[in-house]
């Protein structure tokens, strides 16, 4: 999926018990599958169990066939009991250039993951409720967390830094999309690392703009 927004959606448990459907996923569900998101933004999603934006899972316990690649893609303001942005479920989940903000659920408010540990290049997971992270995610470097939850200690990482992020808000560029800006100060701008970041934005824009890429989705002019 490339340059879409995803919001307003929900995934509510349903049926009677024995079949009883658990609410996840509320923006994307994605099982036994590849999953490849580029330029997207998800907010004000909900679900009632496990992602409130994305829910990654896989049904083979060891050498899943899944996988999800994140690019470019924000994800603000969505809920669920456990992962309010992303829960990825023994599914091999890479985050490059991502914005996991604001998010909520008692665990894991950005992300939760289960069996096998995401791996992030210049991400920024901030703001969210119920920890940013469940348990520490793999850095590639260049990440950054508001509560030191996400395990980012690796070169160029800026563990427990606000970044200073602006509200969601959308963006009439040459991609139009929904995102959340960098505030004048903000540490994320020029802190990427220039061998894993992606050659374009959420938007479109070129990356660099100015003598660095930017951590997140978004690149700041």
């Amino acid at each position: 999926m490339r340059w879409s927004a995803l919001y307003n959606n929900a995934a509510p448990n349903a049926g009677i018990w024995p079949f009883v459907t658990l609410g996840s996923g509320g923006g994307i569900y994605a099982t036994d599958t590849r999953l490849a998101l580029s330029g997207v933004s998800l907010f004000s999603n909900r679900a009632t169990e496990m992602g409130g934006a994305i829910y990654v899972g896989s049904s083979a316990s060891t050498a899943p066939s899944s996988s999800a690649s994140l690019d470019n893609v924000t994800a603000s303001s969505n809920s669920a009991r456990r992962g309010g942005g992303i829960f990825a479920h023994t599914v091999p989940t890479t985050l490059r250039n991502d914005t996991v903000a604001s998010n909520s659920s008692t665990l894991g408010g950005g992300i939760y993951w289960l069996s096998i540990a995401p791996r992030a290049y210049n991400t920024s997971v901030a703001y969210n409720s119920g920890q940013d992270c469940s348990a520490f995610v793999t850095s590639g470097a260049h990440n950054n967390d508001t509560d030191k939850t996400c395990g980012f200690f690796a070169a160029g990482d800026l563990p427990g830094v606000d970044p200073f992020l602006g509200p969601l808000t959308y963006l009439g560029a040459a991609l139009p999309n929904w995102v959340q800006q960098l505030a004048a100060g903000s540490p994320l701008q020029d802190a990427g690392d220039a061998a894993t970041c992606l050659a374009t934005d959420e938007v479109g824009q070129l990356r660099p703009i100015g003598p660095a890429c930017d951590i997140g989705a978004y690149e700041q002019p």
